[in-house]
């Protein structure tokens, strides 16, 4: 070891030394976004590293799953109050949900829309926007500086999720304009942040509460009155494939699902499901730009496969090995979501070490699929470790839709969009990187959330397929 890397674990070192004794310098790499890079450092510590005074990642296998497990069941803490679409007292939804027990209730109701049966419903949607993004893509493939493949994605995603929601789509891709319902939610994913350090702080905790609903006001109003006037006019409408249709059950027995309790899922719904899809199709096409032998082998597989463009469906996508190879890969080398979910500990063991009641605990998810303990040359792109059935990686550390109850409830139709996306796009155009130099792993920063990225370029060459012959 030179003397270099001497001086980079010494400085890391006392990084982790600042942050074990204060909860300021922790929750100030928050703030900046940089935990991502402060995790991806954590082989260098140990499994088990301290946070702050009261906060341990603890980064294994094993811990994962205790954390996220159900016996115990380890509650959230509550920074996820500032993730509520409402005021206290007013429904709340799936994710920032911390009473188990009406989380349970609503995932049953909500678990319908996820069924094999309903998926085949809602994929004509899925369908109808991928033509509008490979269209998009068309259009604007070979531009001098390239296409911002993410901006895409994300109307992709948004224009999916709000038409599988509301009943129509927010119309992102056809005008190519961003949604005014999706462009605030980065800039809440860093209030939410600022929020989570603060909250730690009582005066600062206050009075950020108080800036936060003042300024936050606005954005919150503009959504809430949005969404109640789209919910209004899709039950004014005839039955239809989406989730209203699939929860929205007035007089069946079982839980009641008010408009309130429907607004606050909804919201939830479009919030996670935009920027994680949108970030793993991102990831999976910039990956692949990058390595072109791997493109390569993933177009002769589609192209092998289907006859024509149109032919392409959620259920023959998904029987595709090297597709779901890539995808499974750009997930592990970039996880939609970095960081699992803080939780309490009630005073438990977790993979060997007793960690008191009252502790707040987490596992890094990009920490766990970048191990070397888990994958050989964790930090390379490498599909054919999912594809191979004598290779001995361990796959289960990738977790990019968590585990556990809490896991994520809309993985069935999260891979339809990314295989559909991905697999069109490929056999359409052949991917390359529009600046060589550029990074997203160095890029893409978070904060306590998603992943936040700048305008990711690629360019997409025609492959010549007229879709209209189909």
């Amino acid at each position: 070891m030179g003397m270099t890397d001497l001086t980079d674990l010494m400085s890391i070192r006392l990084v982790f030394l600042l942050v074990s004794c204060s909860n300021t310098a922790a929750h100030l790499h928050v703030i900046a976004g940089a935990v991502g890079s402060l995790q991806m450092d954590q082989f260098l510590i140990g499994p088990i590293v301290r946070v702050g005074p009261n906060t341990l990642s603890i980064s294994s296998l094993k811990a994962a799953r205790t954390i996220y497990g159900n016996k115990p069941l380890l509650l959230k803490n509550e920074m996820y109050d500032a993730f509520s679409p409402g005021p206290k007292g007013v429904p709340c939804g799936l994710f920032p949900e911390r009473d188990p027990e009406i989380h349970a209730e609503m995932r049953l109701v909500f678990a319908p829309c996820f069924f094999e049966e309903e998926l085949r419903r809602q994929e004509a949607a899925v369908q109808k926007q991928v033509e509008l993004l490979v269209d998009q893509i068309e259009h604007h493939g070979l531009d001098e500086n390239g296409v911002d493949i993410n901006f895409w994605a994300r109307s992709y995603a948004s224009d999916v999720i709000s038409h599988l929601s509301f009943g129509q789509p927010f119309g992102s891709l056809e005008t190519g304009t961003m949604h005014f319902w999706v462009a605030p939610l980065r800039r809440k994913f860093v209030l939410s942040a600022i929020f989570e350090c603060c909250r730690r702080f009582p005066l600062m905790g206050s009075v950020y509460r108080h800036l936060y609903v003042r300024f936050g006001k606005v954005d919150a109003q503009a959504l809430h009155s949005y969404s109640s006037a789209q919910i209004k006019r899709r039950l004014a409408s005839p039955p239809r494939a989406d989730y209203i249709g699939a929860v929205y059950k007035p007089g069946e027995k079982g839980m009641k699902l008010d408009l309130q309790s429907l607004r606050a899922n909804l919201y939830g719904m479009i919030i996670g499901a935009t920027e994680t899809t949108s970030f793993a199709i991102t990831a999976a096409l910039y990956y692949l730009a990058k390595n072109q032998s791997a493109q390569q082998r993933l177009s002769e597989e589609v192209r092998s496969r289907f006859a024509s463009y149109r032919g392409m469906t959620a259920e023959e996508t998904a029987s595709l090995p090297y597709l779901r190879a890539v995808i499974d890969e750009a997930m592990r080398m970039l996880p939609p979501s970095p960081l699992g979910g803080m939780r309490t500990s009630p005073g438990m063991v977790i993979d060997g070490n007793y960690v008191p009641a009252g502790t707040e605990v987490f596992a890094s998810y990009i920490s766990l699929s970048r191990s070397g303990s888990y994958f050989q040359m964790p930090d390379t792109f490498m599909p054919e470790r999912w594809a191979d059935a004598h290779n001995t990686d361990t796959k289960a550390a990738s977790m990019p839709f968590s585990t556990g109850p809490r896991n994520c409830i809309g993985r069935p139709l999260a891979l339809i969009k990314i295989r559909l996306a991905v697999a069109k796009l490929i056999y359409s155009f052949h991917v390359t990187l529009a600046d060589e130099g550029f990074d997203l792993e160095n890029k893409s920063l978070h904060f306590g959330g998603p992943w936040v990225t700048p305008p990711v370029p690629l360019k997409f060459h025609s492959r010549g397929i007229s879709k209209q012959r189909i």
